[in-house]
């Protein structure tokens, strides 16, 4: 027998491969926290395609900043204000690469995995849907933030030159990454739920420029109320970066720049989240629990945050009625959106729901049509009145139009469920039905209106029954006659047809318990 000895010495020679460091061992062991995250990183951070992408988008900035640079100081023959400028618009156009390179990465990253028939296995593996979402969600915007990061050699020199603080530069750096955050998200909850990457990334892009555009105009018009009473260098969209240094520390600053970035950030996120949880789930699993949860979560914080910012900012009455008026159809459409999703949900209970009753929340929220579709309603027509009273101040004829809202909600909802219940295997059908009657009460009745307005008709006369009315403040009074008789009707056939889905829903119950068992 011989034992391995190191030139000539009885010491035996020490198994350099048995051997980990400790970043070693760390490194091993984020990767088996999370193994989707390492490998969907590595593959995109390997990709030609992805790193020409990037080195071309860093080129075309530099290049691009150049020229306009050049032509900007030939107007302006000053070198800060020229700077300023650059900057705004270096960003505005790594935002928009960002914006592109992550809805095209998050669109395939799971619509790829079915395509290629390795989805099922990957959530039928430990991970489990949460894992592998929060994986995909990690490794694509680490490859999206790249992109961001790649544009600060063109930014530096930029911010040099107009004597614009690094702080800023941080600030204004870490908001375009949680705009890329919820793109990278909603990329996500899409491919979840998409059979064909083409046709997902597609539309991906489309939903990208438009939320891109959006965002930049929002944040354009949202810089008034903050640069009022402020010097500020940069006034654009990304105003928000001076806004953290310049306003002083009150109610407006820690609302507008704290509470209501952290609140819409947060939903957006969590929302995009539990859809493409929900769209790995497996069939029998309760898939919109998460999502009614974060409906009643969402819509409350929401509609205490912008009452309890009409008190501390003390706006005028006009700008707390538009508010309102601005809460009030976000929450509508909000809820008319869970019922469009909540039309496809099954008629009777799964296997796994008999096997295991649901209890607490589960109970309230279960996956069945009709309860599901009577929780959107009963929440509906309890948010929307507490919640413009709350705003208003318990303004009557707000409340009025709460109640309105809520008894519109209810018979389009109803209708919708009705439908769904009658024809349970067709939901496309329901869907259908609720796009009529919203084309009808939203475009035909504001048109019809302007119409009969030729013969002395008053316009409020349609616009009782149109949701245009809901937003509609001194332009025309509606008589409260009028307004209680269409709120009356809408509640009318919200009840009745709420009561027919019950019904249609019971007899298609027993007609599956009679069904002979295969």
């Amino acid at each position: 027998m011989s034992s391995r000895t190191s030139e000539g010495t009885s010491e035996p020679v020490r198994d350099l491969a048995s051997e980990e460091t400790g970043s070693h061992r760390l490194l091993l062991r984020l990767r088996e926290t999370n193994p989707v995250f390492w490998k969907d990183l590595t593959i995109t951070l390997r990709t030609p395609m992805y790193l020409g992408t990037v080195a071309l988008a860093t080129a075309t900035l530099a290049l691009f900043a150049a020229g306009i640079g050049v032509e900007l100081f030939r107007e302006r023959q000053d070198f800060g204000a020229t700077a300023r400028n650059l900057f705004e618009i270096v960003l505005g156009g790594a935002a928009l690469v960002m914006a592109l390179v992550g809805s095209n990465l998050s669109a395939g990253a799971i619509a790829q995995e079915r395509e290629a028939r390795t989805l099922d296995p990957l959530t039928l593996s430990a991970l489990g849907p949460r894992r592998i979402v929060i994986g995909k969600f990690g490794a694509t915007f680490v490859a999206t933030a790249l992109v961001t990061l790649a544009a600060l050699p063109v930014l530096l020199p930029i911010v040099s030159l107009g004597g614009i603080p690094l702080s800023v530069l941080a600030v204004a750096t870490a908001g375009q990454l949680a705009f890329g955050a919820v793109v990278v998200a909603a990329g996500l909850a899409l491919s979840a739920h998409a059979e064909s990457t083409r046709r997902i990334s597609l539309l991906a892009v489309v939903l990208t420029l438009s939320g891109t555009l959006f965002t930049g105009a929002f944040l354009a018009a949202f810089s008034d109320a903050f640069r009022a009473g402020s010097t500020f260098h940069i006034k654009g969209p990304y105003f928000f970066s001076e806004a953290y240094f310049i306003v002083p520390l009150s109610a407006k600053y820690v609302l507008g720049l704290v509470a209501l970035p952290a609140y819409l950030l947060g939903s957006v996120l969590s929302l995009c989240y539990l859809t493409a949880r929900a769209g790995l789930m497996a069939p029998s699993e309760d898939r919109t629990f998460g999502i009614k949860c974060w409906a009643a979560t969402s819509t409350s914080l929401g509609g205490g945050l912008v009452a309890l910012s009409m008190r501390a900012l003390h706006v005028s009455e006009s700008d707390t009625r538009d508010a309102a008026a601005a809460w009030a159809v976000a929450t509508a459409l909000l809820a008319l959106s869970l019922v469009f999703v909540f039309v496809g949900e099954p008629i009777a209970p799964s296997r796994r729901a008999e096997l295991h009753p649901p209890r607490g929340l589960e109970r309230l929220f279960q996956a069945r049509l009709a309860p599901s579709i009577l929780s959107v309603l009963v929440g509906t027509s309890v948010a929307l009145p507490i919640g413009v009273a709350a705003i208003t101040g318990l303004d009557s004829d707000f409340v009025g139009r709460a109640i309105w809202g809520a008894a519109y909600v209810g018979a389009i909802g109803g209708v919708m469920g009705l439908v769904a219940a009658t024809a349970p295997s067709r939901p496309i059908l329901a869907r259908g039905v609720g796009v009529l009657a919203l084309c009808v009460s939203g475009i035909g009745a504001p048109l019809f209106a302007s119409g009969l307005n030729r013969y002395a008709w008053q316009p409020a006369t349609i616009n009782a029954w149109s949701p245009g009315w809901v937003i509609i403040h001194e332009h025309f009074n509606v008589q409260p006659e009028l307004m209680a008789f269409g709120t009356s009707s809408l509640a009318l056939i919200a009840v009745l047809a709420v009561t027919l889905m019950f019904n249609a829903a019971s007899r298609q119950r027993k007609r599956l318990a009679q069904r002979p068992a295969v």
